[in-house]
């Protein structure tokens, strides 16, 4: 289920990346995809983030 969800996000930072390549500007990461990466590095860890 979290390798899942890093493919995901993972997909979402390509398509990020290729927007960047093509207008010339860096998109703002959504505020979910971070939240996401954090619980999954705290439940990997054994701690929770907040």
């Amino acid at each position: 289920m979290a390798g899942a969800l890093f493919i995901v996000q993972g997909v979402a930072e390509c398509m990020r990346c290729y927007l960047a390549i093509k207008t010339n500007k860096w998109l703002p990461r959504l505020e979910d995809a971070r939240e996401t990466e954090e619980l999954l590095i705290g439940q990997a860890t054994g701690f929770e983030t907040k």
